[in-house]
């Protein structure tokens, strides 16, 4: 029995493909190399396109919440939106589970204790979202730092972000 199946210890359910209208992507989902992928990409956006996303990491996970135009794309991501029958549990886009959704959520929020939970298909976690935090610099810099990754970690701040739109001016 799976984590998952461990929580929804009242029925067994399994993982299949979105067969009702799926709601519009609120959040990229990366897991692994594209995580970290993820990560650079963001770093060097500049620091105004990031205002309006927030992160939440976790080893090896990075879930970026907003607008999904405004992300960066990369390869492997996903994509996860809020459950329409329970709006604190959010889900791949591409699979649901074949259980109602919002029995899946009264079961995780039991065990988990937080809320809004991001429940995910393959590989299986349950990741919170509460905690999530802006894309600035100093959280890039803190996710970088807790996988790992050199110091000198780059990150477009406004001052590169005019840098650069003045060489462009003048080219």
């Amino acid at each position: 029995m799976s984590a998952i199946d461990a929580a929804l210890t009242s029925r067994r359910w399994a993982w299949r493909p979105a067969t009702e209208p799926i709601p519009p992507a609120q959040a990229a989902v990366a897991h692994g190399e594209p995580a970290r992928a993820l990560l650079v990409a963001l770093a060097a956006l500049p620091p105004a396109r990031r205002a309006d996303l927030r992160l939440s990491a976790a080893a090896d996970w990075l879930v970026v919440l907003g607008n999904p135009a405004t992300m960066p794309w990369v390869d492997g991501i996903r994509y996860a939106a809020p459950a329409a029958q329970a709006p604190m549990l959010w889900l791949p886009t591409h699979v649901s589970p074949d259980v109602d959704a919002g029995l899946v959520f009264n079961a995780l929020k039991r065990r988990h204790g937080r809320t809004p939970l991001l429940l995910w298909a393959a590989p299986e976690a349950v990741l919170p979202l509460d905690r999530a935090q802006p894309a600035d610099e100093a959280t890039l810099r803190a996710i970088a730092a807790r996988w790992g990754l050199p110091a000198a970690f780059p990150v477009a701040t406004e001052d590169a972000t005019e840098v650069t739109v003045a060489a462009e001016g003048v080219a």
